[in-house]
């Protein structure tokens, strides 16, 4: 199995090509060699150009998997030689699960990703420097009302508890 991800923002020319080495050796130990391409929308049209060859006329045995979540972005003859395999959002309740969070913020941000589990890691990720901005104002006296300062350290400590989840599934 090898894995392509985006190198920052995009594929870049270099993997691709890097794959199209590692695809023409024949596997050691089983039938078929995987190739899973992640974010395969990230790749610039030049990087897409250079990976038709590969999945024009791959070897018997290699099997490349272009995993993305918008396919439009995708050449229209890359999309042509791929078969499209749709899947379903996952339940807000996987999504909880998924992230170790439970009880009615894990759901509510479940739902809020639309049943995209990459969604729901960035959206709390955002919640948590949102969290740790909301302690740094507090300890500079940013925010005035007792009340409402007991509230956001409240909300910021119980995001953090979640921090180590976060860490953890990385």
């Amino acid at each position: 199995l090898l894995e392509v991800r985006p190198e920052g923002t995009q594929i870049r020319i270099d993997q691709v090509r890097e794959l199209w080495r590692d695809i023409q050796l024949r596997p050691f130990s089983a039938e078929r060699r995987v190739y899973l391409i992640w974010d395969a929308e990230t790749m610039p049209e030049v990087v897409q150009h250079a990976l038709l060859k590969s999945i024009e006329e791959p070897p018997a045995h290699a099997v490349a998997v272009l995993v993305c979540s918008q396919p439009h972005r995708l050449l229209a003859t890359v999309r042509s030689r791929c078969e499209q395999i749709r899947f379903a959002p996952l339940a807000a309740a996987e999504v909880a699960a998924a992230l170790g969070l439970g009880g009615p913020e894990g759901l509510a941000l479940a739902r809020a990703s639309g049943g995209d589990l990459e969604r729901a890691r960035l959206r709390r990720r955002v919640d948590q420097v949102e969290a740790a901005q909301d302690l740094l104002r507090l300890r500079e006296g940013a925010v005035g009302d007792e009340r409402l300062a007991r509230q956001h350290v409240a909300d910021a400590q119980r995001r953090d508890a979640g921090q180590a989840v976060v860490a953890a599934e990385q």
